[in-house]
């Protein structure tokens, strides 16, 4: 669901809520007479709920027009190091409004290079250590009433692929394009919702596990030839395409590859939400 759509549902919903309640207490009779009239006044006056919102979202865009027109786009890079060279990255990243990419970049520490319009606030990122683990978490401030909170931005994350790396992504009406051909990337966690999203997953000695939950319009897997797939698909009214005809669908609901292969390189991944489209393909 879009946005807008999702704050008109929400403002109908609370308006229906407080009618509804209006109406039980007036037909009980628990409102005395002489405040009867205002009360059918105030019941006539629901259409003020749909003023109300047409106010709201003319405002909003309103001031993202004019906060765009003012400020130019420039770009920061924000490093990550990690100085306890520890033996895994735990980390944890939360997107919205955009686009995001993630890929791998030589070194032993990670950028991530940010779109930024004005006084937009950097991105923030939270490091601490337990043990031989980093855990690092990334995610955009959230002040709701700024101007800038819903304009759309493009983050590109470069992981240092010398490290393996725990991956939680949470992605929130975005784009995604994750790359995981380079990356030491042991587990994965994805939560997406509305935007188009890709995975490039890496070529692996052993096995690869991963959760998906997502309601977005379309989200295309493209895994290594070398490597046997599985996906656990739990919406059965998901659309489910593979274009080069190498995998097939088993009366369980699952999609595995057409071969059989080694127990090497297995590639299991359990898919669940209101996925529009599934779409699976050799690298």
């Amino acid at each position: 669901m879009k946005p807008v759509a999702k704050r008109i549902v929400i403002l109908i919903s609370i308006s229906s809520v407080l009618i509804g309640c209006l109406l039980i207490v007036f037909q009980l009779d628990i409102i005395p007479k002489d405040l009867s009239r205002i009360t059918s006044v105030l019941l006539n006056l629901w259409p003020i709920t749909l003023v109300i919102a047409g106010t709201i979202f003319l405002r909003d865009s309103f001031l993202r027009q004019r906060f765009l027109r003012q400020h130019a786009s420039v770009e920061k890079t924000l490093a990550i190091s990690y100085p306890h060279h520890p033996r895994e990255v735990s980390l944890e990243l939360l997107f919205s409004f955009g686009q995001l990419s993630v890929g791998a970049t030589e070194g032993e520490t990670s950028l991530l290079r940010c779109e930024q319009f004005g006084p937009m606030p950097d991105p923030i990122i939270e490091q601490t250590a337990i043990g031989n683990t980093s855990l690092v978490k990334i995610h955009k401030p959230k002040p709701y009433l700024s101007p800038h909170f819903r304009i759309r931005t493009t983050w590109s994350l470069s992981l240092a692929k010398k490290i393996p790396h725990n991956l939680a992504l949470a992605i929130h009406e975005s784009d995604l394009t994750l790359d995981m051909r380079e990356i030491a990337v042991e587990r994965l966690s994805l939560k997406t919702n509305s935007g188009r999203h890709t995975l490039f997953f890496p070529e692996i000695e052993e096995k690869f596990e991963g959760t998906i939950y997502s309601s977005s319009d379309r989200l295309e897997l493209i895994v290594p030839d070398e490597s046997f797939l599985r996906v656990n698909l739990l919406n059965p009214f998901c659309r489910v395409d593979y274009p080069q005809g190498d995998f097939e669908k088993k009366e369980d609901g699952s999609i595995s590859s057409s071969e059989a292969k080694s127990e090497f390189g297995f590639i299991e991944l359990a898919v669940d939400g209101p996925l529009k489209q599934l779409v699976i393909d050799i690298a």
